[in-house]
């Protein structure tokens, strides 16, 4: 963004960011097949390995130049971020909750998107996506079929939102401001916060946690693993072609195969030896 004239305050930025980077270069997101420690509980509402789930949020006029808000949504899957984005809305926003009605609405694109290729992918059936927002104006907006005068203004794509909460795609709820894990995407946080909804979203320390970039793989390998050998070759095929051949992508697809390849082959071979030797001592 001022990359063509930047200042003093910009240099600081940027080496500032190159010290985070510098000191995180240890974290990593991790996923499990378990509801582990990262789901948390939104007002009595748990989280399971199996659910996709949303979590937008947006500040309000936080750009000092031309008082344009920033929002931002992250999607969890296995309690570890799948989809993220951090975005400087195009229009000025007259209210906090025109703010969060914008980001939620490109959250709802997303998600959309996710659910799609998760059906094609025949790994999930996902009836509704969840997406968690921190203002309840917004979400009353939303639900409300209504024009009001006070959102005549906003542009007619942002209202995509309210046709997916009616054809019951999108379901938008409610989530305390100190539960709304896509809070460090917009906005600057104090440490404790922005450590938290590190964890939140799945991404840890694997130096400080004592976790082996082996152990990270397997984890992520047995959640695959459970849907299937056939099914785990077409998770490879469409992570090739999604993806587009990355390095990530071939990691992936092969630790897929591998543990995907030895499950098949073990529940093959080794549960009818065990068969074998109960019906050896029955004869004996």
């Amino acid at each position: 963004r001022f990359m063509a004239n930047p200042g003093p305050k910009h240099w600081i930025a940027l080496k500032r960011l190159l010290r985070y980077l510098k000191h995180t270069q240890h974290y990593a997101l991790t996923y499990s097949a378990t509801q582990s420690e990262s789901t948390t509980l939104v007002q009595g509402w748990t989280n399971p390995s199996s659910q996709l789930i949303g979590w937008s949020d947006s500040d309000w006029g936080g750009d000092v130049d031309d008082r344009k808000s920033t929002g931002g949504y992250v999607y969890t899957l296995a309690g570890g971020a799948i989809s993220w984005k951090s975005k400087k809305q195009t229009t000025v926003a007259l209210s906090s909750t025109e703010a969060e009605y914008v980001a939620a609405a490109l959250a709802a694109k997303e998600g959309i998107w996710i659910k799609a290729m998760l059906e094609e992918f025949k790994l999930f059936t996902i009836p509704t996506v969840t997406l968690f927002c921190d203002n309840q104006s917004c979400i009353k907006l939303a639900n409300n079929p209504k024009m009001s005068d006070n959102i005549r203004h906003v542009d007619l794509k942002h209202h995509f939102l309210r046709d997916l909460i009616e054809t019951k795609k999108i379901e938008l709820k409610f989530a305390p401001t100190h539960q709304m894990w896509a809070d460090f995407l917009t906005k600057p946080l104090q440490h404790s916060k922005h450590i938290i909804c590190c964890k939140q979203v799945g991404l840890i320390d694997v130096i400080k946690s004592g976790m082996s970039i082996f152990e990270i793989a397997y984890r992520f390998g047995c959640w695959i693993a459970n849907i299937g050998f056939e099914r785990s070759v077409v998770v490879i095929v469409y992570s090739v072609r999604y993806l587009d051949k990355s390095y990530f992508a071939n990691v992936v697809s092969f630790i897929i195969l591998l543990h995907s390849t030895a499950a098949h082959f073990c529940s093959l071979y080794m549960v009818p030896a065990q068969t074998n030797k109960k019906k050896k001592k029955k004869r004996n």
